[in-house]
């Protein structure tokens, strides 16, 4: 499963409409964590949001799959902080220049790690602490563990012919004026294909 990890890649995905949560064969089954996600997404639209971005949250609340997974008691979640995080933000805050991934971040890794699924973020530091996790390995993840991006996904659907370029054109206007920009570090992916 893609484990989305915040609002930000939510609403990124909300921007093709239903697609991406009632298609599960353009890229698979597709969901975040009900107790958390869920919340996140309610608060934000109870706050005066407006136009697109309005449209996006409630085409998220209204399509995403809330899972409820089984939770971790303080003492699991912080056996788990201790023994792996620690490495990997310093690792990421040396390579890349960012650390300091939030608790409820970090939580949506630990389910993504204990649970085999693929963490869906637009969250650069979450991101690059991931990546870390992976390269140090010294993390026993559960097989299927591994870290993508939104843009990831929609260069791949589009890549299979999924979407076209007059589609992914047109969300990219509408990521901007939701504030939810193409991630930095996945530009040059649709600049080579011309959808920039």
């Amino acid at each position: 499963m893609f484990l989305i990890s915040d609002t930000n890649a939510s609403i990124k995905f909300a921007a093709f409409g239903k697609l991406f949560f009632e298609n599960s064969s353009i890229i698979g089954e597709l969901g975040t964590c009900g107790t958390r996600g869920h919340k996140e997404l309610k608060e934000l639209s109870k706050q005066n949001i407006t136009g697109e971005m309005k449209k996006c949250v409630d085409c998220a609340l209204s399509s995403i799959g809330f899972y409820t997974f089984d939770e971790f008691s303080e003492y699991e979640f912080w056996d788990y902080d201790a023994r792996y995080y620690k490495d990997a933000e310093e690792k990421a805050l040396e390579s890349y220049g960012l650390g300091g991934a939030c608790e409820n971040d970090k939580y949506f890794l630990h389910l993504a790690v204990t649970y085999g699924n693929i963490l869906v973020t637009n969250d650069l530091p979450l991101y690059y602490l991931a990546v870390e996790l992976i390269n140090i390995g010294e993390c026993e993840y559960e097989d299927g563990f591994s870290i993508l991006t939104v843009e990831d996904l929609v260069i791949k659907a589009f890549d299979n012919g999924d979407i076209n370029k007059a589609k992914v054109k047109e969300v990219i206007k509408v990521w901007n004026k939701a504030k939810r920009s193409v991630l930095k570090i996945k530009r040059p992916l649709f600049k080579e294909r011309g959808l920039m």
